[in-house]
């Protein structure tokens, strides 16, 4: 069953590419970390990031009540997503240091992003809501 017009075989190959991706790098990711330096690399992959946030994140609130979440409910899920953020935080930068896989971790990191998203887009109940924003 396609979600947002992405069937599970496109989500399949995608996932594919991000394994290959993550164990050989990419010759076109390299030409474009040349080009665009160490700073300009970070500072596109944020800008990625926050837009990506920025726009989602006015309507998941409204997107949570009309699944019939309650006023309490939506409070919950999103203060649990904002507190596990604020003590992983400090952790994935602490193993990142401690075992110097920035790369790896961020990789790794984006790929559990989508996977909870994906959770919370099939998501029926509360708790269901509440395990994928914690995660």
């Amino acid at each position: 069953m396609p979600f947002l017009g992405v069937s599970s075989l496109d989500l399949g190959r995608s996932l594919t590419r991000l394994a290959f991706f993550l164990g050989k790098p990419d010759p076109m990711f390299n030409r474009a970390r040349d080009r665009l330096g160490h700073a300009g690399g970070l500072a596109l992959f944020y800008g990625c990031l926050f837009a990506a946030i920025g726009v989602g994140t006015p309507f998941f609130t409204p997107w949570l009540a009309s699944r019939g979440m309650t006023v309490a409910d939506i409070a919950t899920i999103t203060a649990a997503g904002a507190v596990a953020r604020m003590v992983s935080t400090p952790v994935c930068g602490y193993l990142a240091d401690r075992h110097a896989a920035h790369r790896r971790l961020l990789m790794s990191l984006a790929f559990a992003w989508t996977v909870a998203w994906l959770l919370v887009a099939n998501a029926a109940v509360f708790w269901q809501f509440l395990l994928a924003q914690v995660l």
